[in-house]
């Protein structure tokens, strides 16, 4: 495309003027300009959501978990988990209330107790760490000699 260009004063500034020319678009403005910073502001928006969304996608599996309730029998008793987005958690456990952060490493959702009773460290270690799984609301299943029940919304 050709253009010509010349210098004129509007207003005590300075602009250059588009003479005609054969493919001239006269929508093609000082518009187009701030267009084109809107156009990459928002591919550069849209680029720091997807690479967000990719970091965050491990923790994608503990979706259905948020707002819900974790229910564990094993030998000794039963703990209700309940997680929560921000990689917190508590339990009310049948050794007691517990609370902390979770974090997904290596595949295995690992448990950081940062409040437990005393007896909590003889049974288990800290982080706990398991296999996780995916699992919808309403799902049962059998992992590590543990039975697990994720039911809908915060069961007391």
């Amino acid at each position: 495309m050709t253009r010509a260009r010349t210098p004129d004063k509007v207003n005590g500034t300075e602009t250059l003027l588009r003479t005609v020319s054969r493919d001239w678009n006269p929508l093609a403005t000082q518009h187009s300009y701030e267009g084109g910073i809107m156009r990459s502001i928002l591919i550069a928006a849209s680029l720091l959501a997807l690479s967000a969304a990719a970091f965050a996608g491990e923790d994608d599996i503990m979706a259905t978990r948020y707002g819900n309730t974790l229910i564990i029998h094993d030998t000794f008793g039963t703990s209700k988990v309940y997680y929560n987005k921000d990689h917190t958690y508590s339990a009310a456990s049948w050794l007691g209330d517990v609370s902390g952060h979770w974090k997904i490493e290596n595949g295995k959702m690992c448990l950081y107790a940062d409040k437990h009773p005393a007896l909590y460290s003889l049974r288990y270690s800290n982080p706990e760490c398991d296999v996780i799984t995916a699992h919808k609301v309403g799902d049962k299943w059998t992992e590590s000699g543990r039975d697990f029940e994720l039911v809908q919304g915060i069961q007391k």
